[in-house]
């Protein structure tokens, strides 16, 4: 299982260890609105046994935020993640298919439809659910129905991470997945929420690096 958006090796190295506890082998190191290559790097050698993926979320509250993340990141990076804080923002990231999934996503149907055009994912955090109650936490389920809908209804991606803080927000592949069956997915959406998709994108943008267009019909080829 890849878990692509959870804060704990930028926040709570120390509890890196609990990953392989929950069938995590594959995990994001998220970097906000930047990315440190050479911490990146430190992380990579101290955690061989995992697959580490390096990540950029861009915490837009304007629309050219995410074309600059863009054009500053998508050659540095495996994901380029946006946390769309504006309407114009959240727009923008569904235009954009070098974006790779929208975090946190509830968007309209106007970004849905340009959602699936660009294969722009969207993606919601479990921690989200977990940590509200009441009015809060069924709007927040409504909004996630929503959702559900107009990715069935547009065939858009859709991944599941925990956005754990710290350990106590982690959790288990089948766990996941009972947990989001319960909020209206189907089983076999849920599976390839948590354990198909997520790794699906970083599979296609680590082959997309190997091989950079420098110009129109000329490439570099990394072997």
């Amino acid at each position: 299982m890849y878990d692509l958006h959870n804060f704990i090796l930028t926040r709570k190295e120390e509890q890196a260890s609990y990953f392989q506890k929950f069938g995590i082998r594959g995990a994001s190191v998220v970097f906000e609105n930047n990315f440190d290559f050479r911490k990146f790097r430190e992380l990579r050698e101290r955690y061989k046994n995992l697959d580490l993926v390096s990540a950029v979320e861009v915490v837009a509250e304007r629309k050219g935020e995410v074309k600059n993340a863009v054009d500053r990141f998508r050659n540095q990076v495996d994901l380029i993640i946006v946390n769309a804080q504006d309407t114009r923002a959240m727009r923008a990231a569904s235009e954009h298919s070098e974006v790779d999934f929208i975090a946190r996503a509830f968007v309209d149907q106007t970004a849905a439809r340009d959602c699936a055009k660009n294969n722009v994912a969207l993606e919601f955090d479990i921690a989200d659910f977990l940590g509200t109650y009441g009015m809060k936490r069924a709007t927040l389920i409504s909004k996630l129905q929503f959702n559900l809908g107009l990715a069935r209804k547009y065939k858009i991606p859709i991944i599941l991470g925990s956005g754990a803080q710290n350990v106590y927000g982690l959790r288990n592949a089948m766990q996941l997945i009972a947990f989001v069956e319960s909020l209206g997915f189907r089983h076999e959406e849920a599976k390839a929420a948590v354990l198909k998709t997520p790794f699906k994108i970083v599979r296609k943008n680590r082959e997309r690096r190997k091989e950079i267009e420098v110009m129109e019909g000329v490439r570099i080829v990394k072997e």
